[in-house]
């Protein structure tokens, strides 16, 4: 699944609401550097975070999914980095078979707002990383 900014930004839009949550501010990512034919990494990634400092992630495994816009978990968020956790569990593939948990983590780094992605089935000896960059959006 391909999506591009002006996909998230819709997706985020229906995350934030309306007016009232015009403290808001988005991080539109994009991973341009990940291992071959790995699906578990999306290429586009939004993180909407909330005038009340939640945040929230979109992207295409989670739309692949039928996952509305998550609310992820914050370990670290300083005046230089971000970093974000989140497990996707209790999804079926296209088979109907149970997918293993996968627990994503996230980093930004809010100099530079580059980017790392990991994914790692839990279980499982394997892991992927990706890396790109994200541009901070407030429109």
């Amino acid at each position: 699944m391909t999506l591009n900014w002006k996909h998230l930004l819709i997706c985020a839009g229906l995350c934030v609401g309306g007016p009232a949550s015009a403290a808001g501010f988005l991080y539109d990512c994009t991973i341009t550097k990940k291992p071959t034919d790995v699906g578990w990494l999306s290429d586009k990634l939004a993180f909407v975070v909330l005038g009340d400092g939640k945040i929230q992630v979109i992207d295409a495994v989670t739309l692949n999914f039928g996952i509305s816009p998550t609310t992820v978990k914050v370990s670290r968020n300083s005046d230089t980095k971000l970093v974000m956790r989140l497990a996707l569990k209790g999804v079926r593939d296209r088979n109907g078979l149970q997918v293993p948990i996968f627990d994503y983590t996230a980093r930004i780094d809010k100099a530079t707002l580059g980017i790392t992605l990991e994914a790692n089935p839990r279980g499982f000896p394997k892991n992927w990383v990706g890396r790109g960059s994200c541009v901070k959006r407030t429109k």
